[in-house]
């Protein structure tokens, strides 16, 4: 049975996703010191909806990295495609779930939220568009 989870992704990457649907990308953390250099492939999936500051904080993250358009996603996803260390079987117990911590600046908006990193791609049909945030119109 699918789960759902949330992502948040620049309007560029969504034009992609809506005809592709997602597909792993590049993902190096601290926390990833199990796979070489912290770097794995996957799709990073919040577990839970975010509201307040974690919420706003996600989407300034999308923005800080020069995107002026940030979608937020909700997907479906099969729990037997979540990150499991090196050499343990899929759905075997060993999942990776990532608590992750964020600032920015010294705004810090994340503390303790969770996320798994989803291995395989999540097809169009299972992505659902929540809403857009576009930086030119948060202050008109």
């Amino acid at each position: 049975m699918k789960r759902i989870g949330y992502h948040y992704t620049p309007l560029e990457c969504w034009k992609r996703i809506r005809t592709e649907g997602l597909k792993p990308y590049k993902i190096t953390r601290p926390d990833l010191y199990l796979f070489p250099n912290g770097t794995t492939w996957g799709i990073w999936v919040w577990q839970k909806r975010m509201h307040g500051k974690a919420h706003a904080g996600s989407i300034l993250y999308q923005m800080s990295k020069g995107f002026d358009t940030v979608v937020h996603l909700q997907v479906q996803y099969d729990p037997d495609h979540r990150l499991t260390p090196p050499g343990a079987e899929a759905g075997g117990g060993g999942i990776i779930q990532l608590t992750h911590t964020g600032a920015l600046n010294k705004l810090q908006y994340h503390t303790g939220d969770q996320a798994w990193i989803i291995t395989q791609p999540i097809p169009r049909s299972d992505i659902k568009l929540l809403k857009t945030y576009e930086f030119k119109r948060a202050w008109r």
